[in-house]
């Protein structure tokens, strides 16, 4: 029971969730494609360690040998294939986010993780095309984590002792964007008082050809 519930919340806060920056540059393109990087990060590892072992198309994911990701690469991935294919392997076949949601209260959620990611994909209404990543995204994780599980790291706190590290060199295209969007850095994950998780900057990173300090990433 409480893993169904936990299922439910998750979905509501994926629902929400919101990427902003603060105290760094304004741009339009760039305030659509980070909550799509979150989406497709999100979903590969979710996919990949999770519960239900989902193949997703044009990514690739290692691991260390405690079986933590380590580098996820992107080769002009589209997050609409990522909702069909998560689709499939959860044997829905949701048109909208309405049906959806009431699908799950009416059946069992066999993967809440899963299902979760699924739903915020399918609330984003991704159509062919309107976004496609390419690049790397390298994943550093604390010894003490070895050997917890993908529930256990959504649960915990990251605090700025204990932080996940994310370098990132990401480029994002689409006819959802004006011009394409480089994201290029290193950043902390860390989680706020309200368990609400944030990226802050770990020396100067790049958004396309600005160099930035300081500010940092809410999502």
């Amino acid at each position: 029971m409480r893993k169904r519930i936990s299922a439910l919340f998750l979905i509501f806060i994926l629902l929400l969730t919101k990427v902003f920056a603060e105290d760094t540059i304004h741009d339009p393109d760039l305030e659509k494609a980070m909550p799509v990087l979150v989406d497709v990060a999100t979903a590969s590892v979710v996919a990949n360690y999770g519960e239900t072992k989902v193949y997703l198309p044009s990514m690739g994911i290692s691991s260390s040998d405690a079986g933590l990701p380590t580098r996820i690469s992107f080769f002009l991935t589209d997050p609409a294939s990522f909702t069909k294919s998560i689709s499939k392997a959860l044997g829905l076949n949701n048109k909208d986010l309405f049906s959806a949601i009431i699908s799950s209260f009416n059946s069992t959620v066999s993967d809440p993780l899963l299902t979760a990611v699924y739903y915020s994909l399918l609330a984003k209404n991704y159509q062919v095309g309107d976004y496609l990543i390419s690049g790397n995204l390298l994943l550093s994780f604390p010894e003490s984590f070895d050997d917890l599980t993908l529930e256990d790291l959504i649960d915990m706190n990251l605090n700025e002792g204990d932080p996940i590290i994310l370098q990132s060199n990401l480029n994002i295209y689409g006819s959802k964007i004006s011009k394409p969007v480089t994201i290029i850095g290193r950043f902390e994950l860390r989680t706020d008082e309200n368990n609400h998780f944030i990226l802050i900057p770990v020396g100067e990173y790049i958004i396309n050809n600005n160099i930035i300090s300081g500010g940092e990433f809410r999502l």
